[in-house]
């Protein structure tokens, strides 16, 4: 039985149109990313005449910036002015946006579809998919992506293109760790293609694991560890785990929702992303979801009576659901593990898909995965909660069990210093050894170590496999009570 274990932190997927580094040159690049954030948070709170103006200067710069001109097209779209908005879509699909099921189904530009000037818009997307198929868009997103990168990040990143999961990977990682890290993608784009998608990505994403503080300007902090582009095919990550995992799964979903041009509601985009941060793949290649530190949260709000309606949840507006992250992610989470207790993920996904134009809250899709109503579903899924219980799990960076403080590192949890009376310390473990295992299970993140130490709670003593520098060695340490 493969494992993918993992934790994660509070990661709000990027769902708005993503933007492209516009020039190569750092203090640019910066300024680009500050621009987005302000357009982005512009449109947010309906102030598409600033969203709109702030886009334009950047424009004036950058003319060909395919990110920034789909921005600029959201913001006219917003102020009712469909034929500005159709303009800027033309533009950008011509300067290499290819997020088609965003307009074509998404909110942002049903005003659009509605107006003559879609009609505009509908030929240069033709026009593209023509080209797409005939073999001539070949990645320059993501390849766009990674150059930018590497002109900010000078020191350590290497680049590794993928065939098998159609990624091209940026990382400072040691082969080693490089190596389980691509065999990860590897296994869950066959197991999400075989099980839900059917296909995996129609164009290179990069992937860009970032080192320390790298990233910070493109929307990475303490709290969001990770985020993923599709409109300009850029997945950033701080950890090799769940993280990664959380927005590789967004990746294919988005190709697959390309495909059949829709775009599905955040809650069935997040239950997906989250519980694949936490899995493993049975013999007879079905999925195991495992619980992770979300569980307690969610078991926390089920309990106390906290948690919105279950009709809420499944409707709850994008904005919404992402500023109250702290409990709608867990939720989501938590009503996807009760799904696949059931042994109906894969149907819900089928069902969602095929009703989506009549149903798309994907709420009667739910309903028909699990043969009942949404308030059934609804007590069904509190009491399957409350049975479960409480996991207890810890993931804070101190472990007492074994004696160690952590910081996240690229490929695991590097140790900081030890507390006092540390078993790690006495097994032979010094501060800079990046703990990558605990018995059997993966270590990515300081929050990974926290859940595997928290899994085998009756093991008094430990297998930790560990990197110090290149090398790579196992010790036995005895934890501590």
């Amino acid at each position: 039985m493969r494992h993918a274990l993992c934790s994660i932190r509070v990661v709000v997927a990027c769902v708005a149109i993503a933007t492209m580094a516009a020039s190569a040159q750092p203090p640019a690049d910066t300024a680009r990313s500050a621009t987005e954030r302000a357009v982005n948070e512009a449109l947010a709170q309906h102030r598409s005449a600033e969203a709109l103006a702030r886009a334009k200067a950047w424009l004036d710069r950058a003319p060909g910036d395919a990110g920034m001109l789909a921005l600029a097209a959201r913001a006219a779209a917003q102020a009712g002015d469909q034929r500005v908005a159709a303009g800027y879509l033309k533009r950008a699909i011509e300067e290499g946006f290819t997020d088609f099921a965003t307009i074509e189904s998404g909110p942002d530009f049903a005003g659009l579809r509605r107006h003559e000037s879609w009609a505009v818009v509908q030929e240069a997307m033709r026009a593209a998919r023509a080209r797409n198929e005939q073999g001539t868009l070949t990645g320059a997103e993501a390849t766009k992506a990674v150059d930018a990168w590497r002109m900010r990040f000078t020191s350590g990143y290497r680049v590794f293109p993928d065939g098998v999961t159609n990624t091209i990977l940026v990382t400072t990682q040691d082969p080693t760790s490089r190596s389980e890290l691509m065999s990860m993608l590897a296994e869950m784009t066959q197991n999400q293609v075989g099980r839900l998608f059917g296909k995996g990505l129609a164009q290179p994403v990069a992937v860009i694991v970032a080192s320390g503080a790298d990233g910070e300007g493109d929307g990475l902090t303490a709290s969001r560890a990770g985020r993923y582009e599709h409109g300009m095919r850029r997945l950033l990550t701080r950890d090799t785990g769940a993280t990664l995992r959380h927005e590789f799964t967004h990746a294919l979903h988005f190709a697959h929702m390309e495909r059949v041009n829709q775009v599905h509601p955040i809650w069935l985009r997040e239950g997906l992303a989250t519980v694949f941060e936490t899995y493993r793949t049975r013999d007879d290649g079905s999925f195991e979801f495992l619980p992770n530190e979300r569980a307690d949260a969610a078991m926390q709000l089920l309990a106390t009576g906290a948690a919105p309606a279950l009709r809420r949840l499944l409707t709850m507006p994008e904005d919404d659901f992402q500023k109250d992250g702290e409990s709608t992610y867990p939720l989501v989470r938590s009503l996807m593990e009760y799904t696949a207790s059931r042994g109906a993920v894969e149907r819900l996904y089928a069902e969602a898909v095929a009703g989506f134009r009549d149903d798309p809250t994907c709420t009667r899709a739910l309903e028909r995965a699990l043969g009942c109503s949404l308030e059934e579903i609804e007590r069904a899924w509190a009491a399957w909660a409350r049975e479960r219980g409480t996991q207890g799990f810890s993931t804070d960076p101190t472990q007492p069990s074994i004696g160690v403080t952590t910081e996240d590192h690229p490929d695991g949890a590097r140790i900081v210093r030890f507390v006092t009376k540390s078993a790690a310390r006495d097994a032979g473990l010094r501060p800079g050894d990046v703990i990558v295992g605990v018995d059997s299970e993966p270590v990515r993140s300081v929050r990974e170590l926290g859940v595997a130490l928290t899994r085998s709670p009756r093991n008094e003593t430990l297998a930790i496999r560990f990197r110090r520098g290149d090398s790579y060695s196992i010790l036995a340490v005895r934890r501590r009570p």
